[in-house]
């Protein structure tokens, strides 16, 4: 018996992977012309508000710098993004590729103002500081193509500066899921704080959550952070089926 197998399909098996030329690393202190501050307002203070709010949680490194670009793509204005590749050793939520796209706020770009007549070099996000390249991280991130259905349906986003409108993002670029508490370094197997606002770790003391005690996630052992991640999930995945169906622990009465 002779099997035909469609030359398309033989085509895109022996297809070889392109690997990225990266660009230049940032310095995780470079000093753009113009920033804005970073908010913590509306960041869960819980580990199971940060968890429950997170499509994914990833452990791994960031492998390097595939593009800056202006928001939106074809513009000259000072908003900016940096796109990074990020290695994926571990996941402690979802499931996914051992490689994604990353998107961080912020760029080295040339921009030009025209309603304020001004130009300069750079955009960031005072607290978040570009990730140090081959170092490793704990990232609690959002499909951005979960919660926007035209990015779903198209494969990006859409935005619009002064008077230019274009692409600003694609959907396989994971967002951080809060711009101050999403992104935990590990140094000589600590964690700490990978985004400061106002330059206070004191952002990152979470409060005792519904369940497990006063569980954190910097100023610890890495497996104890992701032990206590682990329990988050459990315990928040055990919660929304709860809430979902309705269901009430039996309650046990003894005999008068």
């Amino acid at each position: 018996m002779i099997v035909f197998i469609p030359l398309v399909l033989c085509l895109q098996q022996i297809q070889p992977t392109v690997p990225y030329k990266f660009l230049t690393p940032l310095d995780p202190k470079f000093k753009a012309d113009y920033s804005v501050m970073g908010s913590s307002m509306g960041v869960p203070s819980t580990l199971a508000s940060l968890v429950s709010n997170s499509d994914i949680i990833v452990v791994g490194k960031f492998e390097g710098i595939i593009q800056h670009r202006h928001n939106p793509h074809n513009s000259k204005g000072y908003e900016q993004s940096t796109i990074y590749s990020f290695n994926v050793e571990l996941y402690l939520k979802g499931l996914g590729k051992n490689k994604i796209k990353i998107y961080q706020v912020g760029g080295p770009l040339d921009w030009i103002d025209s309603k304020r007549n001004k130009s300069g070099l750079g955009y960031r996000l005072r607290g978040d500081p570009f990730p140090l390249i081959g170092a490793k991280y704990i990232l609690l991130l959002n499909d951005p193509s979960e919660h926007n259905l035209i990015m779903a349906e198209k494969g990006f986003r859409e935005s619009e500066r002064n008077g230019v409108k274009g692409i600003s993002h694609y959907a396989d670029e994971f967002n951080y899921s809060f711009p101050t508490r999403s992104k935990i370094i590990i140094q000589n197997g600590i964690t700490f704080p990978g985004q400061i606002v106002e330059d206070s770790s004191a952002s990152w003391v979470l409060v005792p959550g519904t369940f497990g005690g006063n569980l954190q996630l910097t100023g610890i052992p890495e497996q104890k952070a992701i032990d206590n991640i682990r329990l988050a999930v459990k315990e928040t995945s055990l919660d929304s089926i709860n809430r979902r169906y309705k269901f009430v622990p039996p309650t046990v009465s003894g005999k008068k």
